[in-house]
């Protein structure tokens, strides 16, 4: 989101610490989708705030930023493979503040249509100087199968990380030491061609959020400077994502249906878009009823280029 207008970015320490973005000064703008799944905040100790570092951009093959007057919409795409031929990837790095990355990936598709990916990724740093020291450990795994007009896919992403006491330079109390593991699955099906006529998706996700931090009792609190912290947090939300809609050529519908459960409570959230894409320009409208957030949003935006240097939004 660097060079975004009105987006400023909030880090309290090194790549580990917790980030926050904010839209007009506003820290509650920016809402996430994961494979069209809304990435909600399931830890306690930040919520309602999203930290974005709980987001594995490693898994990610794109990312889209939509700017609207009210907020900013990122939809992350997971990554896919799509040729016979085995597809194999090894990263290693290192930095400053003894920082440590291992990456490796494996995909492949078969002549029957299907698929099989998998991916690990081991990271770890420290910093003393500005904070933020941890590491993390997250695996991905993808099978399915695809045919001209039709798609089955399973995935599953789980990350298991770490941060150490992220100390306050000043008066104030440190954030306590954190430590959980994170969990999105989802099973997916999808009919039609999204970009060419009709197309209908379903999704069933689940995420999960355990906490297994160090207790900090109120006794040590005041000599580790930070407020005390004794109770572990698991938190499970199950999303239904309903969608369809119709393109041909600049012109595409859609509709959408979110139904979201959790601890007994289920909710219903509803909307439906209109986009125009032509080499000239784009616009869309579009309008959702959100029970979970207890919000109706309504939004339109539009861009002219008249020419290739030249944008109106």
């Amino acid at each position: 989101s660097q060079g975004v207008p009105a987006r400023t970015s909030f880090g309290s320490g090194w790549p580990g610490a917790p980030e926050c973005v904010a839209v007009d000064g506003d820290l509650s703008r920016v809402r996430v989708f994961y494979d069209g799944v809304e990435w909600d905040n399931l830890d306690a100790r930040s919520a309602p705030l999203l930290d974005l570092n709980t987001i594995q951009l490693w898994t990610l093959e794109r990312v889209s930023i939509e700017r609207l007057g009210g907020e900013l919409r990122v939809h992350l795409r997971s990554w896919q493979t799509d040729r016979t031929s085995p597809y194999t990837r090894t990263d290693i790095s290192t930095g400053d503040e003894q920082t440590n990355l291992y990456r490796g990936f494996y995909g492949k598709r078969f002549r029957n249509g299907g698929a099989l990916q998998i991916a690990g990724q081991q990271f770890s740093t420290t910093s003393a100087r500005f904070g933020g020291g941890g590491d993390g450990l997250s695996f991905v795994a993808r099978t399915g199968i695809a045919r001209a007009n039709w798609s089955v896919d399973g995935f599953a992403n789980r990350t298991f990380s770490t941060r150490v006491i992220q100390p306050t330079f000043g008066s104030g109390l440190s954030l306590p030491n954190y430590g959980a593991t994170n969990t999105l699955a989802y099973l997916r099906g999808a009919f039609g061609r999204i970009g060419d006529g009709p197309w209908l998706e379903v999704i069933a996700a689940t995420r999960q959020l355990k906490e297994n931090s160090t207790h900090i009792t109120a006794s040590s609190a005041p000599s580790l400077r930070v407020i005390s912290d004794t109770t572990d947090t698991t938190s499970t939300l199950q999303q239904y994502v309903l969608s369809a809609g119709f393109a041909r050529g600049p012109l595409r519908l859609s509709a959408t249906d979110r139904i979201r459960s959790s601890a007994g409570s289920t909710s219903n959230s509803a909307g439906g878009r209109i986009d125009f894409d032509s080499p000239y320009g784009v616009a869309n409208v579009s309008a959702e009823h959100d029970a979970f957030a207890n919000v109706n949003r309504a939004d339109a935006a539009a861009r002219i280029t008249p020419v290739p240097f030249i944008a109106v939004g």
